[in-house]
């Protein structure tokens, strides 16, 4: 519930339609039960239906820190890439297989490709 009270505070001063919004959320026996299901409050954002001025306030306050955590992780993955040994590197396709959440399994790629026969 504490979730609740820090949303209504910070609506309290707000838009009406909001605050009704949220007191419809708050009445919400489907919500509740979703919230305890969820693991993580973005989680729960994205789940919800319904809400939708309520969602569009929870991903302002949300989406923040991970976007400013993805540009300092590309930065450093950059860091990484241009170095002066390799810089003559396409920084373009380094940094996206550097910043790809995707693992890539070499194993199954090699099995994958014909072996080069000997002569």
């Amino acid at each position: 519930m504490a979730w609740y009270y820090d949303l209504y505070n910070a609506l309290a001063s707000d838009d009406d339609d909001d605050v009704k919004e949220l007191l419809d959320l708050k009445q919400s026996r489907q919500a509740m039960d979703e919230f305890q299901q969820t693991e993580n409050v973005a989680e729960f954002w994205t789940k919800l239906e319904g809400y939708p001025r309520l969602q569009k306030r929870a991903y302002r306050s949300l989406v923040p820190f991970p976007t400013t955590y993805l540009c300092e992780s590309g930065f450093s993955a950059m860091a990484v890439v241009k170095t002066k040994a390799r810089n003559r590197l396409d920084l373009n396709i380094d940094l996206r297989v550097a910043l790809s959440v995707i693992k890539s399994n070499i194993k199954h790629i090699v099995s994958s490709q014909q072996k080069q026969e000997s002569h």
